[in-house]
């Protein structure tokens, strides 16, 4: 999605919070509820907005962030405008001996090199209200604008930038909650 928007392409990321899912009925509610989120974005459910809220993110280089929560069905609260959680997983390096690695795993290195493996380690979880790990873990759909720039500008630049593209994510959240017979959250402030 990051780079669809790097190249002008309104861009949403899709993620459901169940790396066991396997079957299509563990995307059911997910898959269900993206066309729902992507309607909205496009402007094709009411009131049939003009411009569209793609263009609002579009214009401010902006990428939409959605993550599912695990549990499908009647367990989504709703849909929640979010900020990005500051969570993260630390890497947990092991190394690989050529007694016991997989051959296409060496395959790259010389006997005179030491080869690791990058496995899941410990995670720093944060769970603050209003955050899209916050909304997930109890039961909501969080729906995150993200800025294509990861550097600080002015306060007053920020300013300019941050109002239209939270309303027009607000309006894809009421739109799209609306259209799934769902609660909508976070807007409030709005």
């Amino acid at each position: 999605a990051r780079e669809a928007a790097c190249k002008g392409i309104p861009a949403i990321a899709f993620s459901l919070d169940n790396h066991m899912a396997r079957k299509m009925e563990d995307y059911a509610m997910s898959a269900q509820l993206s066309v729902a989120i992507l309607k909205a974005t496009l402007g094709m459910l009411p009131p049939h907005p003009s411009p569209p809220p793609a263009s609002a993110l579009k214009a401010q280089d902006v990428l939409l962030n959605v993550n599912f929560p695990i549990g499908q069905g009647q367990m989504v609260q709703g849909l929640y405008l979010t900020h990005q959680s500051l969570a993260c997983v630390f890497p947990a390096f092991k190394e690989l001996h050529p007694s016991s690695a997989r051959l296409e795993e060496l395959s790259e290195s010389q006997k005179s090199e030491r080869v690791f493996r990058n496995y899941a380690g410990s995670i720093q979880r944060d769970e603050s209200v209003g955050g899209d790990g916050w909304a997930v873990k109890n039961g909501w759909v969080s729906i995150t604008p993200l800025g294509l720039r990861s550097d600080i500008e002015s306060r007053a630049s920020q300013a300019a930038v941050f109002e239209p593209v939270m309303q027009a994510t607000a309006d894809i959240v009421k739109a799209a909650a609306a259209d799934t017979s769902l609660a909508s959250g976070g807007v409030a402030k709005l």
